[in-house]
């Protein structure tokens, strides 16, 4: 495992342990070490255990985000069909650019992009009916960690894609708003 370790560091990604295991009510639940955020691995490593979290947003070297799409059989949530959304979405805005996917146990799939350094795209979950995004201060399970459920795994090699004008579109989308203000982009330096 240290070498997939080391290839995400050696990309520029940053990444922290995590512990994920089935809770009682048969949701995932996660848990980090303490202050992991002031402690990610961007060096390279000679030993890993247990399962990785890619760091995102301004976390790494790339301002990489995550759009997170659950499947309707995703445990402990409204059953809503992010493919369904997703699939709305582009029919509206535009489609998305081919870039590194992994699927997760419970039939979603992560999709990786790259943000300009200036945006700073915030986590937020239900974004769309089953759709959420992770951001600045977040993280993003990463192969090949796995609990009960099965495991995280790559479903192709791409390299990440630079998000375009529909991706950056749902990741500042606020469905609290009027959709046709939806582009509410945050202009602000690292942090």
């Amino acid at each position: 495992i240290a070498d997939v370790i080391n290839n995400y560091i050696n990309n520029g990604l940053s990444v922290t342990h995590v512990n994920l295991k089935e809770n009682d009510q048969g949701s995932k639940s996660l848990s980090f070490p303490k202050n992991w955020l002031n402690r990610l691995v961007n060096n390279n490593i000679e030993e890993w255990y247990g399962n990785v979290a890619i760091a995102t947003g301004h976390g790494n070297h790339d301002n990489i985000c995550v759009i997170d799409i659950d499947s309707p059989s995703h445990s402990g949530r409204s059953h809503a069909n992010g493919f369904h959304s997703i699939k709305e979405w582009k029919e509206k805005h535009g489609e998305f650019p081919e870039t590194l996917t992994c699927a997760t146990p419970t039939g979603g799939i992560h999709l990786y992009y790259r943000v300009p350094p200036e945006i700073n795209v915030k986590k937020r979950s239900g974004v769309l009916p089953g759709v959420d995004i992770i951001g600045d201060k977040g993280c993003v399970i990463a192969p090949p960690s796995s609990y009960e459920k099965g495991s995280y795994v790559w479903k192709n090699l791409c390299k990440i894609a630079d998000a375009n004008s529909s991706v950056l579109a749902l990741m500042q989308f606020d469905p609290s708003k009027n959709s046709n203000s939806s582009l509410l982009f945050s202009i602000g330096s690292r942090h």
